[in-house]
């Protein structure tokens, strides 16, 4: 071997790990950036469960107010009417803090992307290296 294929075949081995130096560098910028929306999505459905909270207060108030009503009313209708209202009022609170529950799961908050490309850049590095 002369000395400039063995300078040339140090330099493609350092050009290697430069490149894969800035693989991993432009992948934790990609993990980085998926993090942060997933961050993005939790506080949207903790906001869900916020609103949620807030129908379920509707839904006790409507469940108080009712009562009284039935107490104060002649008429059945206005007490029927608000025990109607109290439940599609629990019943919106559950669904949105169900659907902010679900959202907040531990697969939802996965940054799945960036880790499906890292497993990708790993089998591809096992695979040059094995050819090698």
């Amino acid at each position: 071997m002369t000395h400039d294929a063995r300078r040339s075949t140090i330099e493609l081995i350092s050009d290697a790990f430069n490149e894969a130096s800035a693989l991993l560098s432009t992948e934790a910028k990609l993990l980085r950036a998926e993090v942060n929306e997933k961050i993005n999505h939790a506080v949207s459905a903790i906001g869900m469960m916020v609103v949620a909270a807030v129908f379920f207060i509707g839904a006790l108030f409507l469940l108080l107010q009712t009562g009284v009503a039935f107490l104060v009313q002649w008429g059945l209708s206005t007490a029927v009417a608000s025990i109607i209202m109290a439940v599609v009022s629990g019943v919106i609170g559950l669904a949105l803090f169900f659907a902010g529950k679900k959202a907040l799961s531990p697969d939802h908050l996965k940054p799945q992307r960036s880790m499906n490309q890292i497993n990708r850049d790993v089998a591809m590095a096992r695979d040059v290296a094995s050819n090698r």
